[in-house]
């Protein structure tokens, strides 16, 4: 009977671990993506800043000419 309990045991713990795994998996990969999106974020709002002052300028350039 021993012999039937170790393995059993012993596939449990396997299939713990397998899933333990993949769930670390999984939230490394939702990490990596958030980490992108806020990067994107981050680009985006700087191309906004450079095109608003970009603007300034050229109203500024208008007006005076």
């Amino acid at each position: 009977m021993e012999k039937q309990i170790i393995p059993g045991l012993m596939a449990v713990v396997l299939g713990l671990a397998g899933w333990n795994l993949k769930q670390t998996h999984d939230l490394s990969i939702k990490v990596a993506n958030i980490q992108v999106q806020q990067t994107d974020r981050e680009v985006l709002q700087d191309m906004r800043m450079s095109i608003q002052r970009l603007e300034l300028l050229l109203l500024e350039d208008a007006m005076r000419n």
